[in-house]
């Protein structure tokens, strides 16, 4: 993987991409959404993008989350690898997730009172 170069395209896939036809149960052929990425680590191989619920128009993305249930996605990222072969990865991972309102300070208070925690981001990390 060339660290040095994290730019990419929104035709990054070609169609002899490794992984460009495998799917994960359950997952539907949607459209690839590209993410500009917005920060990457010069110490090691990562690489931070924004991601909008929107843009996928879906009325489970639109609105909260009820409680108890979840919301599952798969993210699929492609890597481009330059050893020991030059190709293309395509790369995928079933997450759960949940929307929610920003809370108010006084949701906030005893969220903390109470040391229920939530968490504000979500890392997908591939070995």
């Amino acid at each position: 993987l060339n660290a040095d170069d994290l730019s990419a395209n929104e035709q990054l896939i070609g169609p002899h991409a490794s992984g460009v036809n495998s799917i994960l149960p359950k997952e539907h052929g949607s459209q690839f959404f590209y993410l500009p990425i917005i920060k990457h680590s010069k110490d090691e191989i990562s690489a931070t993008a924004a991601w909008d619920s929107s843009v996928h128009d879906s009325v489970h993305l639109n609105r909260v989350t009820p409680q108890n249930e979840r919301i599952y996605l798969i993210l699929k990222i492609t890597v481009q690898l330059s050893h020991p072969a030059a190709m293309e990865l395509v790369l995928r991972k079933r997450i759960a997730a949940n929307i929610y309102n920003k809370q108010s300070f006084t949701q906030s208070l005893k969220r903390r009172i109470s040391l229920k925690n939530i968490w504000y981001a979500c890392g997908v990390t591939y070995e």
